[in-house]
């Protein structure tokens, strides 16, 4: 199952570092629309979904620290081009020296096997003294700058 795990993580990679060789199309630009619209939508009555959106909030980089960015988002999603999609894309660091994955282990298989393999493999990788810890989850997304 590591194994499996690991293919995984590296077809996001592969992804989101070939978004320049193999482009949005309006289609894929749509279904992603409907989906975030339809996320927001279910959501905006949970309180866990509104600390997530307000957490950026204070980020220093956030010029107004008020809430019409969250009442714009609907328009947000509707009017977003691919542009805008390339736009965002440039300021991911995606490249070898940014780029860093964090494989999470939860569940009722995640007991002391799994936890010494997962340090076994951080060891191989260089990573000597990392231990995983916790459950790996969290809801809320951090800003990096």
């Amino acid at each position: 199952m590591c194994l499996q795990v690991h293919k995984a993580v590296d077809a996001c990679k592969n992804v989101l570092r070939g978004l320049h060789s193999n482009r949005i199309v309006p289609r894929e630009l749509d279904r992603a629309r409907r989906t975030l619209l339809m996320r927001h939508e279910a959501e905006i009555k949970s309180n866990a979904y509104w600390l997530g959106l307000l957490s950026h909030l204070q980020a220093p980089s956030v010029p107004r620290k008020d809430i019409s960015c969250i009442k714009d988002l609907t328009l947000l999603y509707e009017t977003a081009t691919i542009e805008d999609a390339y736009v965002a894309y440039e300021q991911l660091k995606i490249d070898e020296n940014s780029l860093y994955s964090c494989i999470g282990v939860a569940g009722a298989q995640a007991g002391e096997d799994v936890s010494a393999s997962l340090e076994v493999e951080e060891i191989d990788e260089g990573l000597q003294g990392v231990v995983p810890m916790g459950r790996g989850s969290s809801t809320v997304t951090r800003p990096t700058t």
